[in-house]
């Protein structure tokens, strides 16, 4: 077991899965499991918070190659995630509103005591912090994938042509574009499948790479 790898005790594990793998709802059960033990509050990351504004995109645009390179600011995650490690009290980001597709302001993210934070969100090697700390890879099936998009984004109010489109010409191809640079699976300390996110199993697990309170946690979490 490991302690934070950085001079101000801190530590960061990332969770990485496809789109719709159920990341933030294992990091938010992760986080509670840890604070349930006595852990400081621990700040949860989104790679969502760190939208770009697009605008409308021309209709032959290369949509998964748009989503890939463009879609998140991964140079300021990455910045706010050495803050943190470094000992930072907090950072303030931009504000994305989803709804309007712009930039509406910013927005605090506090440390305070934290020991420990986790990230979540597609594509998370991406940001070369990540080496510093543990990886949580979470494994589910396309299929199940798609199942829980179309419902989410539903849910949101998107039509189911939409979401459709957006799964077939954004999500699944970017993630292979992804998964050929990165291997998020090779490089996972942890491998969890989520294909039931109620019951999530333990595939693999690298002894020695996951924070003390992270590792006595997480049968809490996930099922060996």
């Amino acid at each position: 077991m490991t302690d934070a790898p950085s001079g101000a005790g801190r530590s960061l594990v990332s969770i990485d899965g496809v789109d719709g793998s159920g990341k933030f709802r294992f990091a938010r059960a992760l986080a509670e499991a840890c604070e349930a033990e006595g852990a400081p509050p621990v700040v949860i990351f989104r790679v969502d918070d760190f939208r770009r504004p697009l605008g409308v995109l021309p209709t032959a645009t290369d949509e998964a190659t748009v989503y890939y390179d463009r879609y998140y600011d991964f140079a300021l995650l990455d910045d706010c995630l050495r803050r943190f490690m470094g000992g930072a009290p907090g950072v303030s980001i931009p504000r994305f509103d989803p709804a309007r597709e712009i930039i509406d302001g910013t927005q605090e993210l506090h440390f305070g005591q934290a020991s420990l934070a986790l990230l979540e969100g597609v594509f998370v090697l991406r940001a070369p912090a990540t080496a510093a700390g543990a990886v949580v890879v979470l494994e589910v099936t396309e299929d199940e994938a798609r199942r829980r998009i179309l419902a989410r984004d539903m849910a949101r109010g998107r039509s189911r042509e939409v979401v459709e489109h957006r799964m077939n010409n954004r999500y699944f191809p970017a993630q292979r574009t992804y998964r050929a640079a990165f291997d998020p699976t090779h490089r996972a300390d942890v491998l969890v499948d989520n294909e039931r996110w109620d019951q999530p199993h333990l595939l693999r697990l690298a002894e020695g790479r996951l924070p003390r309170i992270v590792e006595k946690v997480l049968p809490r979490v996930v099922r060996s």
